[in-house]
């Protein structure tokens, strides 16, 4: 896997926040592609059909939540890296998803601008 170019999984429910980012993580060279879904099962539906080297969650999600995504991926894909990208951005749940394994926790309200630089970091970390 290091050295190579990487397969992102956004997956949060607006439809907004996906576009968005996808653009941003399009712009990145060591992206490959950028897939999407909207709820836990879109996600594992993805995984069962690609190889995801990183995962961006929402905690948020309609139905079983973004920590349950975690927990999943965790439990199947243990390589697979895990960035948090949510608005509950509270001590309790940067705690949490860090016990379960989340790679980055990431605000969408105030720290939107380090997507990209968390890619890179991984990347340029699993390259070397």
């Amino acid at each position: 896997m290091p050295g190579n170019a990487y397969t992102i999984l956004l997956v949060d429910d607006s439809p907004i926040i996906l576009e968005r980012i996808s653009q941003i993580l399009q712009e990145v060279s060591c992206i490959t592609s950028v897939k999407t879904a909207f709820d836990f099962e879109e996600a594992v539906a993805v995984f069962e059909k690609e190889t995801i080297n990183v995962a961006l969650l929402d905690i948020n999600l309609p139905g079983r939540n973004g920590i349950q995504l975690l927990t999943y991926i965790k439990d199947n894909y243990p390589l697979v890296k895990t960035i948090m990208l949510t608005n509950q951005s509270d001590s309790f749940y940067r705690n949490l998803c860090k016990r379960l394994g989340s790679d980055f926790f990431i605000d969408k309200s105030n720290e939107f601008e380090m997507i990209t630089e968390s890619v890179i970091r991984y990347y340029t970390n699993s390259a070397s």
